[in-house]
């Protein structure tokens, strides 16, 4: 499947908030591959944006950043990481189902029982069609 870095960007903070849900095991492991499959390409990005941010960042107290009031550098901070966010990579990746019910323990009496999936649209939104089908 052809991904550009932003949808990979985008989806990471998701994906992490999305595995940290009680699936099933085969849900669970399919989110756990597609994660693993991501990564390496999240490193990259990463490793990018840390130089784009000693280039043009400035110290600030302990740390080093761009600030979007600096108006020399910020602008072609944001040129190069647009850039970057625009790359595509083909990544084997299969969308994951996601169940529309999950095991859970019911809370007056602590008996095993299903109920219906609830996750935020925010979780959803950079994950449908690409990395999740629901």
């Amino acid at each position: 499947m052809k991904l550009d870095n932003g949808e990979i960007w985008g989806a990471n903070g998701a994906l992490q908030r999305l595995i940290q849900m009680p699936f099933s095991v085969k849900t669970s492991y399919q989110l756990a591959k597609l994660v693993k499959k991501l990564t390496p390409q999240l490193e990259v990005i990463d490793e990018v944006r840390n130089s784009l941010i000693r280039k043009y960042g400035k110290r600030e107290g302990r740390q080093l950043a761009v600030s979007p009031n600096d108006e020399e550098n910020f602008p072609k901070f944001t040129e190069e990481w647009d850039q970057l966010m625009e790359e595509e990579i083909e990544i084997a990746i299969e969308p994951v189902q996601l169940p529309e019910k999950i095991a859970s323990t019911c809370e007056k009496c602590h008996h095993n029982m299903d109920k219906s999936l609830e996750i935020e649209p925010a979780i959803l939104m950079p994950l449908i069609d690409k990395f999740i089908v629901v």
